[in-house]
């Protein structure tokens, strides 16, 4: 696994949180979504790829 490859793959987006929380949670961005895919990942090979699938 190539740790610096996998994190360039990652994408991050900020948003507003739902639910409760109080008024400041539904005016600032303070959910965090994150981003990626294994099958397009090239951090793994293809073997790392089938034992990942294989664990969920």
């Amino acid at each position: 696994m190539d740790k610096e490859l996998l994190r360039s793959e990652l994408t991050f987006k900020a948003s507003r949180s739902s639910g409760p929380g109080g008024q400041h949670v539904n005016k600032t961005s303070t959910r965090i979504e994150l981003y990626w895919s294994l099958e397009t990942s090239q951090a793994f090979s293809e073997d790392q790829k089938v034992r990942l699938c294989e664990s969920v």
